[in-house]
């Protein structure tokens, strides 16, 4: 589960806080994106998480998760005042 709160227009302060398990409509989980997060969860449980971005940018080392128009970061944006 994440908590997210928003900072900016595309940045949002976000931690990782704990599993869930969701039943979804049949078709509707991308089992690609699924198996990166389960990966990615394995590394270190989220902990390192501290934004959910959805600006559009490349993929780089502060990437936790990076996803089509998302991502994951460890990218403090409550740290870094010009975002």
């Amino acid at each position: 589960m994440a908590y997210i709160t928003r900072t900016s227009a595309d940045h949002f302060a976000a931690s990782l806080r704990g599993s869930v398990f969701f039943v979804d409509f049949e078709g509707v989980r991308d089992p690609a994106v699924s198996n990166e997060l389960a990966q990615a969860l394995r590394r270190d449980g989220g902990a390192s998480v501290r934004c959910l971005r959805c600006d559009i940018h490349m993929r780089d080392e502060s990437c936790w998760l990076h996803g089509q128009g998302w991502c994951f970061s460890r990218f403090d944006p409550v740290a870094d005042s010009s975002v």
